[in-house]
């Protein structure tokens, strides 16, 4: 097949181009970030700079540039793997008459992106969630927060990595509350105490084709569990997959969904929230050749990774992993493989660096930290967004 996938910045999309093309299918991409990942991939036929997503109110250009995309190399599947997702869904009005789109209508995702909106959801199918409410005023947080701080976590109802996430908040610590308000609702949600669980997904009109889980320990974070996770192992828990699988279920899923969880000694297996596009967790595939079918072919079997998988983001690794492993990082680092080197495709590790340079200087302009700035023209922030609502 000839697949189109955007997000191209980002390491998950570099496993699946390498995937897809190991596979004999023909690799495209597309994004609005210059210096992304892919660019010199010897998985990747072509790539194609298209307007941001956030440039317009509509997404109408970022449409329109897939669209010409989509006609030019008459591509037969178009798989958006980061939160552009949320951009792809909206206008499937344009891209769905020209492909196979691997994602479900805006309205669906909104749903689930949405940090209440998900929780309301998934406490009214009968499942357990940890205490969540939303507040869309100062004044009701700074009283939250005066009431429970010790008990609570912090975040914006639309927000992804953990990047805004504020445990166990302290008055001084609304400082970096920026706005909070009816269209910028923020969630207050139980602190949790037990191990986090991080997932990924593939399913096709609610039957799941590819599940992989991971415990989150080494984290991009000064702390083990507080950031991203960098150091990815597969985590077997029958409980977490029959969650997955059920859910994909009751939505009629179809697309690339995850969950984050914590393990709570006595109360069981808790969902915080579901991110619907690709993880990290698709690197336990490397060279999997079931990780294309789980994508690609509606009635593949499930995959799941090997129980000796292991993947890592190298350089976070090395600049985080010696505080949170100690004496364990040597054996750890020297067990995982670095997700963007291959032998055979040298150029993402190499522009890793020219990426990480763009990073900087957007986080410098917009005055956000590298990682916010990873997604600045792509992501979603609700229905209310003045530079994505609808």
């Amino acid at each position: 097949m000839r697949v189109l996938l955007t997000g191209a910045r980002a390491p998950a999309t570099l496993e699946l181009a390498r995937a897809f093309h190991r596979s004999g299918h023909e690799v495209f991409v597309a994004d609005s970030f210059r210096a992304h990942l892919l660019r010199g991939s010897r998985a990747v036929r072509r790539s194609y700079l298209v307007p941001a997503p956030r440039a317009d109110r509509d997404a109408r250009g970022f449409a329109e540039g897939l669209r010409d995309v989509i006609r030019r190399e008459a591509i037969e599947c178009l798989i958006p793997t980061c939160e552009e997702v949320f951009h792809v869904a909206r206008r499937l009005d344009v891209l769905s008459p020209q492909t196979r789109v691997l994602c479900m209508p805006i309205d669906r995702l909104e749903r689930l992106h949405d940090k209440h909106a998900f929780a309301r959801a998934t406490e009214a199918a009968g499942v357990a969630i940890p205490e969540t409410q939303q507040v869309t005023t100062r004044v009701a947080l700074e009283a939250v927060v005066r009431a429970r701080g010790a008990s609570i976590v912090l975040k914006p109802s639309f927000s992804r990595f953990a990047s805004q996430a504020i445990v166990s908040p302290a008055p001084s610590d609304l400082a970096r509350v920026r706005e909070v308000s009816e269209a910028v609702p923020w969630v207050v949600q139980e602190r949790l105490r037990g191990q986090p669980i991080a997932t990924l997904s593939v399913a096709h009109e609610g039957r799941l084709t590819l599940h992989a889980a991971y415990a989150i320990g080494v984290t991009a974070g000064p702390r083990s569990g507080e950031g991203s996770a960098i150091l990815f192992r597969p985590h077997r828990d029958p409980r977490v997959r029959a969650w997955v699988e059920a859910f994909v279920l009751r939505e009629r899923f179809t697309g690339q969904v995850a969950f984050d969880f914590f393990d709570v000694p006595e109360r069981g297996l808790l969902a915080i929230e579901c991110n619907p596009r690709a993880t990290s967790g698709v690197h336990l595939f490397r060279g999997d050749a079931r990780l294309s079918a789980a994508y690609l072919d509606p009635t593949a079997p499930l995959a799941e990774p090997s129980e000796d998988a292991s993947a890592m983001l190298a350089l976070p690794m090395m600049l985080y992993g010696p505080r949170q492993l100690g004496g364990g990082f040597l054996r750890a680092f020297r067990s995982a493989r670095d997700v963007a080197w291959d032998v055979r495709d040298p150029a993402p590790a190499l522009a890793q660096v020219f990426t990480a340079g763009e990073l900087v200087r957007r986080a410098l302009v917009h005055r956000i930290s590298p990682l916010a700035a990873s997604t600045v023209d792509i992501e979603w922030n609700g229905p209310h967004d003045p530079a994505g609502g609808a």
